[in-house]
């Protein structure tokens, strides 16, 4: 099971960071950084196969690939923001995590405004 490779090298990187935390702590953080990021990259194929199947019920609904394609975005923002913010809280820096949060939502409600600005535009067309 991947969940059991990710788990196990998720509690190998902690461990290795408590210990060079103690011993040499530029390193810890080091350590902490590339764990993170390793298992952001073995999650990255999943992501992938997650946004095609997202992009394969959108052509077999007929919805607008713009629509799909803002989706996917949304969602890539939400991800990345969510691992970068808690990266950051776990080194203690909690105002810089927060911004990152902010950024991303910001982000992502910029998308989900020219889709809701299109959504008007389609609505009204139709109306007249």
């Amino acid at each position: 099971m991947d969940i059991g490779k990710i788990a196990v090298f998720g509690i190998t990187g902690a461990v290795l960071t408590v210990i060079l935390k103690e011993e040499k702590s530029p390193y810890s953080m080091f350590t902490a950084i590339v764990t993170c990021i390793l298992i952001f990259v073995f999650i990255l194929p999943y992501l992938e196969n997650i946004i095609e199947k997202i992009k394969g019920i959108g052509e077999g609904l007929d919805i607008y690939t713009q629509y799909i394609s803002v989706m996917i975005k949304a969602l890539v923002t939400a991800y990345i923001s969510m691992f970068s913010s808690q990266l950051c809280r776990d080194f203690g820096q909690n105002s810089i995590g927060d911004k990152i949060e902010l950024g991303g939502k910001v982000i992502i409600l910029i998308s989900a405004v020219s889709v809701m600005d299109d959504m008007a535009e389609r609505i009204m067309r139709f109306m007249q």
